[in-house]
């Protein structure tokens, strides 16, 4: 009895002694551009539906990291979803017209999102020229497009034409994947170019946005990186910068 008793005993001693278990890599979290753990070149992706914007010489394909399914040989995509608003500046509470949005939270854009979006494919109809608005795979998490249908503010019609892309692109915490425990950015896309311009400063994450339609202003709230460890933490300060919607250019700091 003795014997079973210390032979249960180094038993567990040497259990607790184990290294802890490495967690299983999350394919929610790409890898690293510079990450030698798993390479970007073996994720698996496929073409979303193409997105109808009022850019007509624009093509945007929304691209998606496939999901491995056991009923389906080659796995499947997420279905691109849009940011609707349900709330004022519909027609029915705007017989005139003055504020006709159609259901957009932003007058002149559309919202796409996605599960697992992890690029946006850019074609340029006059050019000719096909390219991808990220070198590497990231984490899209909102693009903002032109719509398609005309709105009006004010009156006034409105026609965006410029994008801008809310992301995860780069491994700001240095863990060695691009995921939402990063700081996530918010870019101007000039178009034909694609030339991006951050709007709020490299060390804050994104968290929200408010539209302001008096201005045509969209009020950013981000999380200032104090400590720059890369990642948001709730004791950190909070800031909303303003972004003029006509021409966007580096966020004002209001608060």
């Amino acid at each position: 009895m003795r014997l079973l008793a210390l032979w249960a005993a180094l038993l567990l001693a040497a259990c607790s002694q184990r290294p802890a278990k490495t967690p299983a890599w999350d394919p929610q979290a790409l890898p690293a551009p510079d990450s030698h753990t798993v390479s970007a070149d073996s994720l698996v992706t496929r073409p979303g539906a193409t997105l109808t914007s009022g850019l007509r010489d624009h093509l945007f394909i929304p691209v998606y990291q496939v999901i491995p399914d056991r009923g389906q040989q080659d796995g499947y995509i997420s279905r691109n979803g849009y940011r609707l608003s349900y709330d004022t500046y519909d027609l029915q509470e705007d017989p005139n017209l003055l504020n006709a949005w159609h259901g957009h939270i932003i007058p002149g854009i559309e919202i796409l999102h996605g599960h697992k979006l992890v690029n946006i494919g850019y074609f340029n109809q006059k050019t000719q020229v096909r390219t991808n608005l990220f070198a590497h795979p990231v984490q899209v998490y909102h693009f903002y497009y032109p719509t398609l249908m005309q709105d009006t503010l004010a009156g006034v019609p409105v026609r965006r034409d410029y994008c801008l892309i809310s992301v995860y692109d780069t491994d700001t915490n240095r863990d060695s994947v691009i995921d939402a425990r990063d700081l996530r950015r918010l870019y101007h896309l000039s178009l034909p170019t694609l030339t991006q311009t951050l709007l709020v400063p490299a060390d804050y994450a994104v968290l929200s946005s408010q539209y302001y339609p008096q201005t045509d202003q969209l009020l950013v709230y981000a999380r200032h990186d104090a400590n720059g460890n890369g990642r948001r933490e709730p004791d950190e300060p909070v800031h909303v910068f303003a972004l003029d919607m006509k021409r966007p250019q580096a966020g004002v700091r209001v608060y």
